[in-house]
């Protein structure tokens, strides 16, 4: 995901980047409305994904998803890129989880734009 695209989902450009051991994300924000984040898996698919919510299948674009959303309002769609690998795009708007949800598709259709 580019500044270019967090902009135009209405965050700001700076983005926060973390590599882990599983995975390496980046987090926009918009300050004191909402957090949006794209996390890549290269070891994990979509049958990996673990919520504690409901997941249900979706498509974006030409790729396979589930969407989930967990208590507190975190929204997620979790894009299959293979088997074993994903990007999860994540919202979260102080609680309220229909802004997440809504937030999270423009942002998982911009990404799923950018994958193989």
């Amino acid at each position: 995901m580019t500044a270019s695209d967090a902009t135009s989902l209405g965050a700001e450009p700076t983005a926060k980047e973390t590599n882990r051991t599983n995975s390496r994300d980046c987090e926009y924000k918009k300050s004191g409305s909402f957090t949006i984040g794209v996390t890549v898996y290269e070891k994990l698919g979509i049958k990996d994904v673990t919520d504690r919510g409901s997941v249900k299948p979706i498509t974006v674009g030409k790729h396979e998803a589930v969407q989930g959303v967990s208590p507190g309002g975190l929204c997620a769609i979790a894009i299959k890129v293979t088997e074993s690998s994903r990007v999860d795009a994540t919202a979260s708007a102080n609680g309220d989880e229909q802004r997440s949800c809504d937030l999270v598709l423009p942002l998982a259709e911009a990404v799923e734009k950018k994958l193989p």
